[in-house]
């Protein structure tokens, strides 16, 4: 084992320790996700990439949030405060909003003004409630990946190097998608007829 080998062991392992206090744990999960990711593709004999083991890592995380978060709702949280809620939403769409000043109505168009009653229904329904709910919690799922997911793949990388003296490899890029198309075949201009009309 070389000298480098030996100091991205001990940086990976010190980032694997800290990255566990600091992601709460999260970051195990994408660790754990990388390795049985590189076994399997040792076992096809093909190489796992730094592209795709970050989004091994990433993924894995960003599903253990959202299998959690799922499970809390559905276990820990009240029927009764889901009924609560429910009935917030049905009371704030029911609720006129009050009209725009005057000097904002003469400033805007007619046609304006009916997509702006179209759009205001809209954002009251309960359905467009429910989706924003649901990218909000699917929103702070990939950052809570994205952050615990790139530890996790960081000291793997770090401990792959230390167990094996090289690192990942890149991803091949096709030469084929390099090279520029050859140009199409212009046809030839119709000649135009020299003799007097």
């Amino acid at each position: 084992m070389t000298n480098a080998q030996r100091g991205a062991a001990i940086a990976g392992v010190a980032l694997a320790v800290g990255s566990v206090f600091v992601s709460f744990g999260a970051s195990i999960i994408s660790m754990v996700a990388i390795w049985i990711a590189w076994a399997v593709y040792r076992r096809r004999e093909k190489p796992l990439t730094r592209g795709v083991s970050w989004l091994v890592g990433f993924g894995a995380v960003g599903t253990v949030v959202l299998m959690v978060f799922g499970f809390f709702v559905l276990t820990r949280v009240p029927s009764s405060t889901l009924a609560d809620v429910k009935r917030a939403m049905d009371s704030a769409a029911a609720t006129p909003q009050p009209p725009p000043p005057e000097w904002l109505r003469k400033m805007t168009p007619p046609h304006a003004q009916q997509q702006s009653k179209m759009m205001e229904s809209v954002f009251r329904s309960g359905a467009f409630t429910l989706w924003t709910g649901v990218m909000g919690v699917t929103f702070m799922a990939a950052i809570v990946a994205a952050y615990a997911g790139t530890l996790g793949w960081a000291a793997s990388m770090l401990l792959a190097y230390g167990a094996t003296g090289a690192w990942l490899p890149r991803a091949e890029t096709d030469p084929s998608l390099l090279t520029a198309a050859p140009p199409l075949p212009v046809p030839p201009l119709p000649r135009r007829s020299t003799r007097a009309q």
